[in-house]
């Protein structure tokens, strides 16, 4: 049978797919930190103007 001899270990994990993966987890990382410092930097000027100007 020819299923049975190509064995019980399967690779299915390439090497490109794990660098496709990793490049997202990059630039899911890069999104959010852009995301949590134009937050923060809203809230300062929000603020700001709060304070300066009312």
């Amino acid at each position: 049978m020819a299923v049975a001899d190509q064995g019980d270990q399967y690779d299915f994990a390439s090497d490109e797919a794990k660098e496709m993966v990793a490049d997202r987890e990059r630039s899911w990382n890069s999104f959010t930190s852009a995301v949590v410092w134009g937050v923060g930097i809203t809230v300062v000027l929000l603020l700001a103007l709060l304070l300066f100007v009312a």
